[in-house]
């Protein structure tokens, strides 16, 4: 069955299955035809033992033991009893607390820290507790989820513009030399392996580690829920953007040796200019998506603006600095790719809007440019010019 259908059974959010399943606590299966995800009646059965346990406040990392059994449900009960104790503790204190409150009748200006008392111990853990939930379990309307990602990216992108200020040229080093003639100056010349791209750091691997660590962080965003980790995995993947398109000139630089493809040279001024041009495509898509409430609705709307987007870009590079091919692939691709993920990111999210742990879930995936292709899965039917 489909998710909709899964929804309407359970009782429980797209946005929170597509988490459970992140999770590992749902296994669907693809459909061969269209790609899209078919959930059995054993994964409905799971969502329904979630909903019921996390109904009695059982956290998610106890449901994965017992589904992996690695707890038994006697021993999930018996910590859960422990909590509750522990919790019907603060609770009297809090109560206590408020009733002073009132008796005293405190005004709202006169309301300071020394109210609490001196049980630290019980209100540093309401602390720790309920800064997490302002965090991510905030609902967010679709306009404040569509700034969140708008800001997210921005930030990613302008990072890259830096690092490709400071760091592109390095990146995009080419000695145009083949793997024998570089070791063969290695050897010769060992006092001069800083000065240039060696063995280490051939063509290829610029976009090896690139590829590398967007797939570990991509593998690590499904073992954690942890904001800071998401933030870090977040932080890696946009830093290494810049590494990951200077791989990939090099790489067509080495294998595709001819003198039209000497010629379009790309250096870290304009990969510089290549982010800045994402951060205002970003901004332009939230603009316009604030003004066009239907712009999400159809892909068609998103690719067209891609397109547009993605020409005036290759006009405009072609005229000023010659780089046609290199302009077209790299506009096309993250415009087009950017486009689609926003699109289908707020086409999962509920009504309602979502929290801000999806926002940066979100956000992370679509950063990750290497896990793409895993991103998209069970979408790639579903979107078309017509749709």
């Amino acid at each position: 069955m489909k998710i909709k259908e899964v929804e309407q059974r359970v009782g429980i959010t797209r946005a929170n299955i597509r988490y459970y399943e992140e999770e590992g606590l749902l296994n669907p299966v693809r459909n061969r035809e269209n790609n899209y995800r078919e959930y059995s009646e054993e994964d409905v059965k799971n969502l329904e033992r979630i909903k019921v346990l996390r109904a009695l406040g059982i956290p998610i990392s106890d449901v994965k033991m017992l589904n992996a059994g690695a707890l038994s449900l006697d021993e999930v009960m018996e910590k859960r009893l422990e909590r509750i104790s522990e919790e019907e503790k603060n609770l009297r204190e809090i109560e206590k607390v408020c009733r002073t409150i009132r008796q005293l009748d405190i005004s709202f200006e006169e309301v300071d820290e020394q109210i609490l008392g001196e049980e630290k111990d019980i209100w540093e853990e309401q602390f720790e507790k309920i800064w997490k939930e302002d965090i991510t379990k905030e609902i967010l309307t679709l306009g404040q989820l569509n700034k969140n990602l708008t800001w997210m990216l921005v930030w990613g992108y302008f990072m890259n513009a830096v690092s490709a200020l400071l760091l592109g040229d390095f990146f995009l080093r080419y000695e145009g030399m083949s793997w024998s003639k570089r070791i063969a100056v290695v050897k010769s010349n060992p006092g001069e392996i800083l000065n240039r791209q060696t063995l280490f750091f051939d063509q290829w691997k610029w976009l090896i580690l690139a590829v590398i660590v967007c797939l570990i962080c991509y593998i690590g965003m499904y073992f954690t829920a942890n904001v800071k980790a998401l933030t870090v995995f977040f932080h890696l993947e946009a830093l290494v953007l810049t590494p990951f398109i200077a791989g990939i000139s090099l790489a067509v630089r080495s294998v595709f040796s001819t003198e039209k493809v000497k010629n379009q040279t790309i250096s870290g001024m304009h990969l510089a200019i290549f982010w800045l041009a994402m951060m205002l495509y970003v901004l332009l898509i939230f603009l316009l998506s604030g003004k066009k409430q239907e712009f999400f609705s159809k892909a068609r709307y998103v690719l067209g603006m891609a397109f547009v987007y993605a020409i005036i870009l290759t006009v405009l590079a072609g005229i000023l600095s010659d780089l046609w091919i290199p302009a077209a692939v790299m506009s096309f691709i993250f415009t087009i790719y950017i486009g689609l993920s926003w699109f289908h990111v707020i086409g999962d999210a509920p009504k309602s809007g979502g929290s801000r742990y999806y926002a940066i879930v979100s956000a992370t995936k679509m950063m990750n440019i290497a896990g793409a292709a895993f991103t998209m899965q069970g979408k790639s039917r579903g979107t078309t010019i017509l749709r």
